[in-house]
């Protein structure tokens, strides 16, 4: 493979894969560097970029959520370098890790949600940040169908690089752990290691589509609080008359909420027919987290 550019070389997943491909003798081109303001420039910029390299593989991994979604920065940093990608002519594969909040959460999914459930149409800063950047891939898609481009949709990931609204939840600093009284939903996590290797896989396997990437198996909310060795603080729902309204008053965005109500499962029976490396369990990811 020609060389390797990663958007995000230097921090948590991105230096993981760094790690990876160097070892397999694969040159990393670092194109890491901030683009000028403005669409248009920052395209040409990073064209001019990948050109140079003569990039073979590409790996656009902006996907750091917060409570408020993805940064600015970073959704417009990963369309651009898309935009940049579709004019480059010795591209040939591309991954995007995305995240499985794009399917939300709520009562109506399934126990283990599949690869052909359609995003959330719930409201949500996270899940509309991610579907753009899935929008972004596909309009990639469609101006070069002669690149492989595979999309990872990643459960919570824990370890060196934490992301993902209930891990940083989960995994947030002090001894106690808010959670939503009655409720003690089926939740997922995934290390950074186990991800850097599936895009690993990704770089040098023909496995063009979209994967969840996730473990085999959940396992209940209170049992990750256990393991990260926090308390478990059930947290009553409350309403405050504001303006007039009556409006619910929680500690949590309305994404986290949802989360620690019903939880979320990825089904990634596709990824291992792909031959993708199998992630440890759930319990196993969170305990590598704080071991």
């Amino acid at each position: 493979m020609a060389d390797v550019v990663l958007t995000d070389p230097d921090m948590g997943v991105g230096a993981l894969v760094v790690d990876a491909l160097q070892r397999l003798g694969i040159e990393i081109a670092r194109s890491d560097a901030p683009a000028p303001a403005g669409q248009s420039a920052a395209a040409e910029v990073w064209l001019e970029r990948l050109d140079e390299a003569r990039t073979g593989g590409l790996v656009v991994n902006h996907c750091r959520l917060r409570a408020g979604g993805l940064s600015r920065r970073s959704l417009e940093m990963a369309e651009r370098v898309l935009a940049a990608a579709s004019r480059c002519e010795t591209l040939h594969r591309v991954v995007v890790v995305s995240s499985g909040q794009v399917y939300g959460s709520g009562a109506e999914l399934p126990t283990f949600v599949t690869e052909g459930h359609a995003p959330t149409e719930r409201p949500g800063a996270s899940a509309t940040d991610i579907a753009d950047l899935e929008s972004a891939a596909a309009r990639f898609a469609a101006a070069r169908p002669d690149v492989s481009l595979t999309v990872l949709r990643v459960a919570e990931t824990v370890g060196t690089a934490p992301h993902g609204l209930l891990a940083d939840h989960v995994l947030q600093p002090g001894g106690f752990v808010t959670t939503r009284f009655g409720y003690d939903p089926q939740v997922q996590f995934v290390t950074a290691h186990a991800v850097a290797a599936a895009i690993v896989h990704a770089l040098t396997e023909d496995v063009a589509g979209v994967y969840n990437f996730a473990p085999a198996d959940a396992m209940p909310l209170s049992a990750a609080i256990r393991l990260v060795g926090r308390t478990r603080v059930p947290m009553l729902r409350t309403v405050s008359l504001v303006g007039g309204i009556l409006r619910r008053m929680e500690p949590w965005s309305h994404e986290l909420g949802e989360l620690l109500t019903f939880g979320r499962a990825l089904d990634p029976q596709r990824a291992v027919d792909a031959g993708f490396p199998e992630p440890s369990s759930a319990a196993a990811a969170i305990a590598a987290a704080v071991y």
